[in-house]
This record gives structure tokens, C-alpha cells and sequence, in this order.
């Protein structure tokens, strides 16, 4: 019944990040040498630029499309994903960082997998993707975990990142820490309304200090693996989902929410309970390690954010104006 953890900022996230670019660019046609826009020292391909776009206008009718307001939206986001994209780019070549024999042989094992499917070709085809991009986004995946660990590793005390028990014990001290369990329940439009009963009814059963787990139990019987219970002890800002994060910051020490509707990271719709814990409650000794990783993602999360954020981007001539209509 344990959750996934959805980390932001370590080597593990940091691959998620951009398998989910992976998904995110599978709408390419090829990957044309035309370079569209130059972000910071990186150039980057019409294609990719038009798969961004592509995904964005999947979620909009033509309708919405027509208002120039809906475009410029779109195309200020598309500006901003590939901007966080191509920000590892950057600063691997600002550290002078390449990739390894081990990195390069870690993108090809993968691409390996990815080819081991009967339906690669056709999933390609029909997402119109190439195999270059693909390539591509793992490698910068890798350059994501060299860069985590240039940065991370032996970091001096008294630097952005160095993690000595005074800068951690501060750190849980001044900034926004959490503690906390939760469960998550999926449910289809066929079986909401029954399920919502069934958890309202589990929920009852916790009162005073009893614990989200007797309620996990009895939902248990009931939904088996569609259930899931976590109590993984105290994170940070920008560790799990901001429905999650911000019911907890609504709660006072032993409260218990009510029961929140919102969709799991796979994007499945769900009923979601937590009860608020003391720091103390979840023995931080026992998860310093944790604590520490949790650290470093909401730190490194940040600033790779700074560095995208101060990154210019300037145009090929002929696409210095160009419109997301024009893209298809």
C-alpha cells in the first residue's frame, strides 16, 4: 500500500523529469536541423519547439485557439518548459561537464528497452517521435544526475549545499517541514459515489491520536491495491503533490482533513484523507537520511530553477515572430 514518492530535484526526479519531457515530445516529426530559438548557449530544433507546442494545443479548442491571448499563454509556457529543459544544457557546460563512458552506456541500455517493445515503431509513427530526440532527452537526463552530483557531493559546510547536521538541524528549524500520512483512493465515474461513502465511513473511525492506518485497514478490505496508505515521515516544499502539501499546511499537529478530490500524479482521479503529524511523531533521527535527500531536492529544484529563470532566448529571423497556428 506504499506510495511512490514524486521527488523534484534529485538524480531519480530529475530522470522523471524528463521521461515525462520524453512523453511530453512524442509528438515530433523528426527532429530538422533548423534551429528555432537559441535558449542561453543551447540551440534548439524547430521539431522540438513544435512537439511543445503540439502537446500544449492538444488541450484547447479551436475555438480558444483563435483568441491571441490562449496563443501568447501557450507560447509563454512552451518558453518555460524548454527553458527548464534546456537549463542542464547550460550549466553542464558552464561546469564543464560531459557525459561519461557509464552515463553514454546508461542512455543506450535504455533506448535498448524502449526498442525491446513489439509496438516501438508503431508508437513512434503514431506519436510521430524520432528515435534522435529520444536520444537526445535521456542524454539530458544523465547530464541531470552528473550535474546533481557535482554539485551535491562534498559540498563544504556553510555552502547552498552542504548537508553537516548543524545546516540540516537548522534548516528543519526554520523552514517549511512537514510531517504526515495520507491515503489515496482511485475511483472511476461509475464507482465515486460509493467509494466516497465507504471512505467517509472509514475516516469516522479515526478520532483523537488514533492514526490514518485504521482507516487504511478497513478501506483495505474493500479496495485492495486501488488503495494506497503512506506514512514516510517528514518532507519538505515541492516533495509530493501541492493538493497534498497544501492540506497539510491547513492542519493544526494530530488534525485530520476531510475528504479531497483531486487526481494522482499518473493523472487517475482520487479521493485523498491526511492527518498532520508532529515532526517528532515520525523519530527524525530514524529518517535523517530521508530528510537529507528531500533536502537536496527542494535545494537543487530551486536552483536549477534560478539558473532557467536568468537564461535569454533569442530567435532564428524567421521564426522571431512566431505563431502557434503557424505550428502544426
Amino acid at each position: 500500500m506504499k506510495i511512490k514518492r514524486n521527488l523534484r530535484g534529485t538524480p531519480l526526479s530529475l530522470g522523471a523529469l524528463v521521461i515525462c519531457l520524453v512523453i511530453l515530445v512524442m509528438s515530433l516529426s523528426g527532429c530538422s536541423s533548423d534551429t528555432l530559438m537559441t535558449i542561453g548557449k543551447s540551440k534548439v530544433p524547430y521539431d522540438v519547439v513544435r512537439s511543445f507546442v503540439l502537446n500544449y494545443k492538444q488541450g484547447y479548442s479551436d475555438e480558444q485557439l483563435a483568441d491571441e491571448a490562449v496563443r501568447e499563454k501557450i507560447r509563454n509556457d512552451v518558453i518555460s518548459d524548454l527553458k527548464m529543459t534546456y537549463v542542464v544544457r547550460n550549466v553542464a557546460q558552464d561546469m564543464n561537464l560531459k557525459l561519461t563512458d557509464e552515463a553514454k552506456k546508461n542512455v543506450k541500455k535504455q533506448l535498448d528497452y524502449f526498442k525491446s517493445d513489439d509496438n516501438y515503431k508503431d508508437n513512434l509513427d503514431r506519436m510521430n517521435a524520432t528515435e534522435k530526440v529520444l536520444e537526445e532527452l535521456l542524454e539530458i537526463s544523465e547530464l541531470n544526475n552528473i550535474i546533481y552530483d557535482a554539485i551535491t557531493d562534498n559540498a563544504e559546510p556553510g555552502t547552498r549545499f552542504a548537508t553537516d547536521n548543524d545546516t540540516i538541524d537548522a534548516d528543519l528549524l526554520s523552514s517549511e517541514w512537514f510531517a504526515a500520512e495520507w491515503i489515496i483512493l482511485t475511483y472511476d465515474s461509475s464507482g465515486k459515489e460509493a467509494r466516497l461513502e465507504d471512505f467517509e465511513d472509514a475516516l469516522k473511525k479515526v478520532q483523537g491520536d488514533r492514526t490514518l492506518s485504521i482507516a487504511a485497514r478497513e478501506l483495505e478490505k474493500l479496495y485492495g491495491n486501488e488503495l494506497t496508505y503512506a506514512d514516510d515521515g517528514c518532507f519538505t516544499n515541492g516533495i509530493y503533490s501541492e493538493d497534498l502539501e497544501n492540506a497539510v499546511k491547513e492542519l493544526e499537529s494530530g488534525q485530520t482533513s476531510g475528504v479531497i478530490e483531486t487526481v494522482t500524479s499518473t493523472g487517475y482521479s482520487c479521493f485523498l484523507a491526511v492527518r498532520r503529524m508532529d515532526i517528532e511523531e515520525i523519530y527524525v533521527d530514524e529518517n535523517y537520511d530521508t530528510i537529507i535527500s528531500y533536502y537536496l531536492a527542494r535545494e537543487y529544484d530551486e536552483y536549477m530553477t534560478e539558473m532557467a529563470e536568468k537564461l535569454e532566448v533569442s530567435y532564428d529571423e524567421k521564426y522571431a515572430d512566431f505563431d502557434i497556428l503557424d505550428i502544426v
